[in-house]
């Protein structure tokens, strides 16, 4: 038994090694959720001014750019909001599986927004790239806009969207070793079966 396990496996190695040059798309299933520590909600709001951060809900090949999230600014005329505070960005992921969450460094809102402008941003901390442990593992980066300040997401003035944006990689799995990998589980699951029944 020991002797036929290790040729099945040899096979399987072969096999994954000749269909090593046919990758297959990596396709991903996140969503993102925010939150503001003074409020623990996804809206702020100060002197008459309210933030609100919106999830993002993808489905994207990797590797490509994509959207995190988005923060939209509103107010009664006339406004003028003064903020400090701190915002956490968390990412979960349900394809690949298993999947899981995990969070950015936490951002530090700052600046002041009136009517017609804004000079608030958010500096997120380090890291500001993450890893969802899946088959294969896959990574949430934080693009940076500003080389001084790598962190920051300049928020737009009223009226106009701030997206969050963000790049996702994968390393692709080749196609055969996809097909090794589903057959191997089920040869050993057999094997397991064959042994008991000989005991």
């Amino acid at each position: 038994m020991r002797l036929r396990t290790v040729g099945i496996l040899a096979v399987l190695a072969a096999v994954c090694g000749l269909g090593s040059g046919v990758a297959r798309a990596v396709s991903v299933t996140y969503n993102t959720s925010g939150v503001f520590s003074s409020t623990s909600g996804s809206t702020i709001t100060s002197g008459g001014v309210t933030i609100v951060f919106t999830g993002a809900n993808f489905t994207v090949n990797a590797d490509t750019n994509s959207n995190l999230g988005t923060f939209a600014i509103t107010g009664v005329t006339p406004f003028n909001g003064n903020f400090s505070d701190s915002f956490k960005l968390t990412v979960t992921q349900s394809v690949p599986t298993p999947g899981g969450s995990m969070a950015f460094g936490t951002g530090t809102l700052s600046g002041i927004i009136t009517v017609n402008s804004s000079q608030a941003y958010i500096d997120f901390a380090e890291p500001l790239t993450i890893q969802i442990g899946s088959l294969p593992p896959v990574t949430y980066s934080i693009i940076i806009s500003d080389t001084l300040n790598p962190g920051r997401v300049t928020l737009n003035p009223p009226g106009q969207d701030t997206t969050v944006q963000g790049r996702i990689t994968a390393v692709p799995v080749p196609a055969a070793a996809w097909m090794g990998l589903s057959t191997l589980a089920g040869l050993a699951g057999m094997g397991l079966v064959r042994r008991r029944r000989s005991a």
